[in-house]
């Protein structure tokens, strides 16, 4: 069926773009660009471009936040890194509705893994997996 949002396509990435998946991806480039407000004033938001995704994607304050604790405050020094985009429901303007959210990669910072590495399991051992429950549970 066909949507309103596949009829006008976006200039920038949204909710219903990510058809409920997350995406892992690299930042390539940031632009900061001027954007009017429900205010109706302009304010300045950093858009986010990807090596894997031709939309923009444009920060909001939490997002931003979210960033900069997983790589650091400095926007500059974020190209390159990868990220991982999701949606929540959020309340926003006095109603509910899906928003885009940041979470850190997967891999974070790890090279990709090559088809071989892909295609060779690693086995553990009973006592490798004990290993890794070993977690304390802080209640």
């Amino acid at each position: 069926m066909t949507t309103v949002a596949d009829i006008f396509p976006g200039k920038y990435l949204a909710a219903n773009d990510l058809k409920g998946k997350d995406y892992t991806l690299t930042i390539n480039k940031i632009d900061i660009d001027i954007f009017t407000d429900h205010g109706g004033n302009d304010v300045r938001k950093p858009v986010l471009y990807f090596k894997e995704a031709e939309k923009g994607f444009v920060l909001n304050k939490s997002n931003a936040n979210a960033i900069a604790e997983i790589h650091g405050n400095t926007i500059e020094n974020w190209v390159g890194k990868r990220i991982t985009i999701g949606t929540a429901w959020i309340e926003a303007f006095g109603k509910q509705t899906e928003a885009l959210r940041v979470r850190p990669a997967l891999r974070d910072n790890a090279p990709l893994p090559t088809a071989e590495e892909m295609a060779t399991p690693e086995i553990k051992t009973m006592e490798q997996y004990d290993e890794d429950l070993d977690d304390k549970i802080p209640f």
